[in-house]
């Protein structure tokens, strides 16, 4: 009995465990195959794991179209330990020998219900086969020193060759593949069909985080977002996109969206990517989806995170296109391009799962032991106060506002952004750098643990980075990325009071992040 277990991979190309496990099954014909995912049924109760509406919602039209697409394919209520240790004894009930297939993670919770899996698998005397995956190339690549890299530059120069050059498996193909009745496979365990998990793992948007500094609010904050947005996300009647409707729905979409910016973007990626009023400006001569038409950025966020593309098909469908070979961007310096940036957006969500990979810990942990527990964070009712108002953009910064007012509207916001909001709810506003990563935990449509992870501790100038503080000017920015007021006025409401004192004025919350940090001997950067 061979059963590929889908997770976090909704496509037929480079998906190596599906191919895998198709061939074994042709392979030997005494095996058949069934495909399955596990609804975890934390997913069915009120969100506590910062799980957001958005991503609920996506991921049942994910599993209803990859349900059309996998043989066998079934959708399981449970734990993922439980299911397999049932559907275990089932095998060993029917003397059926059982081998499971899946790509591999690299996220700490993965990782250790993998090995939870693997251990009851290998009770009953099966077989766990997981397949490389998150990681294009070597997981344990080390420097020099025999360390683990900690800085990106090095990192890229190390691996570049190899993601370059890394294999991409044909789409798998599922063509006559032996159908059986599982139902004794999976007996004693809760199915649901595709269409109706919508309904069943609808949740409010609760945000709790831990509270790591004991400060007056308890243990863990605990904030109603759907609440807390109540009064933002009052929307007029031509409103602007919201939710996940503006998104591709599948694997086919996603590609057909990367071909259009592959072709048509990318020579100019390196020089509009941060722009934020092209973001606003919208072209229908290529596409005609108004939203993945407008911006100069790829939006590949959303496929990357589901799994819908990977990093290597993307990588290989550039070079084909432009017709470039993995030299000619090592020794041609094709990286001062458009292409080439692309290429090394690429390689840092390689970094940070492979810092998230070897270095757990810094989920919930500065990367730099400087940092750990030195950060004087401005908690109790202000740290709140503080916070609420960067959720809700209400901060008095403009730019900001309107980036959050984004997220909020579209589960989705511009790295550019990204960059700016994190460093002023850090720096300016003096707010857990924690706080903001659970709360785009619950945002973002693309969220990807390691680059959230990684993007919150770059923002907050305690990650696997040796700059000096980074310290975002949201005016500065404004000046340089949102020249006309565009990217303002579309994400902003009618009545925004642009002359409204921010909740501190930015020279007095640079100073002060100077002193929190304590970092007058590491330097500090004005952006």
């Amino acid at each position: 009995m061979i059963v590929y277990w889908l997770r976090r991979d909704f496509r037929l190309l480079d998906n190596l465990a599906l191919t895998r496990a198709v061939e074994f099954a042709k392979n030997n014909s005494n095996q058949k195959l069934t495909c399955l995912y596990i609804l975890d049924e934390g997913l069915l109760r009120e969100n506590n794991w910062n799980i957001g509406s958005n991503r609920r919602e996506y991921l049942s039209q994910l599993l209803v179209d990859i349900s059309t697409k996998l043989p066998n394919f079934k959708i399981i209520i449970g734990k993922p330990v439980q299911v397999f240790e049932s559907i275990a004894k089932n095998c060993s009930k029917q003397n059926l020998n059982l081998q499971v297939f899946a790509n591999d993670d690299i996220e700490p919770f993965a990782i250790e219900r993998d090995n939870n899996i693997d251990k009851i698998l290998t009770k009953h005397n099966f077989k766990l086969s997981l397949h490389n995956d998150q990681l294009s190339v070597l997981r344990d690549i080390r420097a020099g020193s025999g360390n683990i890299y900690s800085v990106f530059t090095p990192y890229k120069n190390a691996i570049l060759k190899k993601f370059l050059e890394c294999e991409v498996v044909d789409k798998v193909d599922l063509s006559k593949i032996e159908l059986f009745d599982s139902s004794k496979l999976y007996q004693g365990l809760e199915l649901i069909e595709p269409e109706n998990i919508l309904n069943k793992i609808k949740a409010k948007n609760i945000l709790q985080i831990k509270n790591t500094l004991g400060n007056t609010l308890g243990n863990t904050l605990t904030l109603d977002i759907d609440e807390t947005l109540a009064e933002v996300l009052v929307l007029e009647k031509n409103s602007d996109i919201f939710g996940i409707q503006q998104w591709y729905k599948n694997e086919q979409e996603a590609l057909e969206y990367f071909d259009y910016f592959n072709k048509n973007k990318i020579i100019d990626y390196k020089v509009k990517r941060d722009d934020l009023e092209i973001d606003t400006k919208i072209s229908f001569e290529h596409h005609d989806n108004e939203f993945l038409s407008s911006g100069g950025t790829s939006k590949m966020s959303v496929a990357l995170k589901w799994g819908l593309v990977s990093a290597r098909t993307l990588k290989r469908r550039i070079l084909q296109v432009h017709g470039l070979k993995p030299d000619d961007l090592i020794i041609k310096k094709e990286f001062e391009t458009g292409i080439g940036c692309y290429i090394s957006e690429l390689a840092w969500r390689e970094f940070y799962r492979y810092i998230l990979l070897h270095f757990p810990m810094v989920m919930n942990t500065e990367f730099q032991p400087k940092f750990r527990g030195t950060i004087n964070w401005i908690n109790g009712d202000e740290g709140l106060v503080r916070f609420k108002a960067w959720i809700q953009g209400r901060t008095g910064y403009a730019l900001v506002d309107a980036a959050m007012i984004q997220l909020a509207r579209t589960g989705w916001m511009h790295n550019r952004s990204r960059m700016l909001v994190a460093s002023i709810l850090t720096k300016n506003l003096g707010v857990d750098w924690r706080w903001g990563q659970e709360y785009f935990r619950i945002a973002l449509l693309d969220l990807d643990e390691a680059s959230n992870n990684g993007g919150w501790q770059w923002g907050a100038s305690v990650g696997a980075d040796p700059k000096p503080i980074r310290i975002f000017n949201s005016y500065l920015q404004s000046d340089k990325y949102d020249t006309l007021g565009l990217y303002r006025k579309k994400w902003l409401p009618e009545n925004y009071d642009y002359f409204a004192e921010p909740i501190i004025e930015h020279k007095l919350a640079r100073e002060q992040a100077i002193i929190r940090y304590k970092s007058a001997s590491g330097g500090v950067r004005d952006f």
